[in-house]
């Protein structure tokens, strides 16, 4: 029996997105041939994979077993079709790349221009999110992410790292003065939302590590690093962001460091992509052309 390549996807579309509704936007087809394709799929293979309900659709035992191998024959074909798609004249396929807007604006964006000057035939996608996404279930082939990671299944290539800068205006100095680490308890705190409750390593004088956890409620959260960058220029308070971010503000005298930037430890940058037997071309060279260009943005050149 040979199966629809077509149905398989969009029941592995259904069983990693959870619905019918977001399968069928990720796929870029209608609910009902998403729907057409999974049903015409069970009815081939003589067995349920899906149990229903108005909510969300969960897998059966079968429908475990038989995903396993149908990402594997998907990977397959994906790997079938790249290698034919590469040829002198490029890349081919698509390319969907989600990192923060900030990030992106600093490095991702020339990166994709780049390769979509070089290879016409690729597809090339960016969303701008600081989420934590499900890279299967929402088809992305690299999350750039800035920060210490969590434990994940997908794999992860090291891009860099990048220096962090506690800044706040002048004006707001003036008005809060900070001597010291110890001073920074009586801040307004300028939080980004995934890192409000997060402690922060300081280095002090003799080069050891302490964690201070700030318990002051922050006046202001947001979940990008733009937001906060916005408020502390207008004065509200202090905020912690890259350096690649506050640097040129810092320069012309909008901000002020609160603390010498080697008080805090570097963050490291990383590429995050699905853990799959194999890895497409297109993102191959894009991880390995990100690299190339932070190594010339962190030495300055």
């Amino acid at each position: 029996m040979m199966l629809d390549l077509n149905r398989v996807a969009s029941f592995v579309a259904v069983a990693d997105s959870g619905s019918f509704t977001k399968a069928a936007q990720l796929l870029g087809q209608s609910k009902a041939r998403i729907s057409f394709n999974v049903r015409r799929l069970e009815a081939e293979l003589g067995a349920s994979l899906l149990a229903r309900n108005t909510r969300r659709s969960v897998l059966t035992d079968c429908g475990e077993r038989f995903l396993v191998e149908a990402r594997q024959l998907l990977d397959q074909v994906e790997r079938a079709t790249a290698s034919v798609q590469q040829s002198s004249a490029g890349l081919g396929g698509r390319l969907r790349i989600t990192s923060t807007s900030a990030f992106a604006q600093r490095a991702v964006l020339p990166v994709l221009a780049d390769m979509a000057e070089a290879h016409p035939d690729l597809s090339i996608e960016h969303v701008a999110s600081s989420h934590l996404c499900d890279l299967v279930a929402e088809r992305f082939d690299v999350a750039i992410r800035l920060g210490e990671l969590a434990d994940s299944d997908y794999k992860a290539a090291r891009i860099g790292d990048y220096a962090l800068q506690l800044v706040a205006s002048p004006a707001y100095l003036l008005r809060h003065p900070v001597g010291s680490a110890e001073a920074l308890v009586n801040v307004h705190w300028l939080a980004h939302t995934h890192l409000s409750d997060a402690p922060w390593r300081f280095f002090n004088s003799q080069s050891m590590t302490e964690s201070c956890q700030f318990v002051r409620p922050s006046r202001f959260q947001a979940d990008s690093a733009e937001a906060l960058l916005d408020m502390a220029l207008r004065g509200l308070g202090v905020a912690l962001l890259p350096s690649w971010l506050v640097d040129d503000a810092i320069a012309k005298g909008k901000l002020s460091a609160v603390l010498d930037p080697q008080h805090f430890a570097r963050q490291p940058i990383h590429a995050l992509y699905r853990n799959s037997m194999y890895v497409p071309a297109a993102t191959r060279v894009f991880i390995d052309h990100l690299a190339a260009r932070w190594a010339l943005e962190d030495t300055g050149l």
